[in-house]
């Protein structure tokens, strides 16, 4: 017997692709599994995945969404309350042909082999989104696999958006392999071995916003000539610049100023440590202002607004 595709079926007899359908996954749904689900989709179909434990390794060539029980429910810097999870005890793996794939309240740990490596996700496609998942674990469980990463984005991965996910207690967070355009916002990385966020040679256009960096080995690191974005994120310093090189915070061309000194992200420190221009029509702007031992602040024809002037 062989089966025959539902998108086989579409074009045989009416002439046209199938319209995107939403496949149920889980125990006495559409499929039982994650994979079975996947190979019975069509492009832009959405998968609901009940919670429970999937002990598989998830493979995605074509674009979909797959919504996890925790779909919508942050597990970032400003958590919602999860229910039980949708656990894919594996890992998943966007091929090309996934471009524009969603991935949404999932948890991810174990990893899949990744050139002898473990990797929670890896992004093989352009403008994938993550958002409300958990990335834990691996590499470190149950055995160590040194430099493996939560999440790895190769060149082909650029535009990809990652939000509201908890990456933690793993060797590494999320490796960029010259990638064009990454947008990090809302996310809580956590205890990492490695770095929390490396941006490899040839990389450009990566943003963090509003992210919680904490207990990382190194939370930002950055290997390109383009600067990476990490302005208005919590480095867990308080009122201190997070420290070059130093735990939890930057090495190479890493934007930090102005950054949070709250875990609530409510007090925003803007640290001076250059000479520095305000010209006309530019506004600097923070709760705390901080100027360096040494340096200059020059107003010209612009404005400076802050609750507080600390002078080091």
């Amino acid at each position: 017997m062989y089966a025959i595709s539902r998108q086989f079926l579409c074009l045989a007899l009416l002439g046209v692709s199938c319209p995107a359908s939403v496949l149920t996954v889980g125990p006495g749904k559409d499929h039982e599994t994650i994979g079975a689900a996947v190979a019975a989709a069509v492009a832009e179909d959405t998968l609901e995945v009940s919670p429970g434990v999937f002990a598989e390794t998830v493979i995605i060539d074509i674009p979909l969404t797959i919504l996890g029980a925790n779909d919508g429910i942050s597990a970032g810097s400003n958590p919602g309350l999860r229910g039980a999870e949708t656990l894919i005890d594996g890992g998943i793996q966007v091929n090309a042909g996934g471009a524009g794939t969603v991935l949404s309240g999932l948890r991810i740990e174990q990893g899949l082999a990744d050139a002898g490596l473990q990797t929670g996700i890896l992004i093989d496609a352009a403008n994938v989104t993550v958002r409300d998942s958990v990335i834990a674990g691996i590499g470190i469980t149950p055995a160590p696999v040194p430099d493996s990463h939560a999440v790895r984005v190769t060149a082909n991965g650029s535009g990809v958006v990652f939000s509201d996910n908890r990456i933690d207690d793993n060797t590494a967070g999320l490796l960029l392999e010259a990638v064009t355009g990454a947008a990090l916002s809302g996310n809580r990385i956590e205890g990492n071995s490695g770095a929390g966020v490396h941006a490899l040679a040839g990389s450009s256009g990566v943003l963090l916003r509003e992210n919680q960096l904490v207990a990382n080995v190194i939370a930002v690191a950055n290997e390109a000539a383009a600067p990476v974005d990490a302005e208005r994120n919590f480095w867990n310093s308080g009122e201190t610049a997070p420290a070059d090189g130093g735990p939890n915070g930057y090495s190479g061309d890493v934007l930090f100023s102005p950054w949070f000194a709250d875990a609530a992200m409510q007090t925003l420190v803007n640290g001076v440590n250059t000479d520095t221009t305000v010209g006309e029509g530019e506004t600097l702007t923070a709760d705390v202002l901080q100027i360096g031992d040494g340096v200059t602040l020059t107003v010209e024809r612009g404005s400076v607004s802050a609750n507080r002037l600390d002078l080091q």
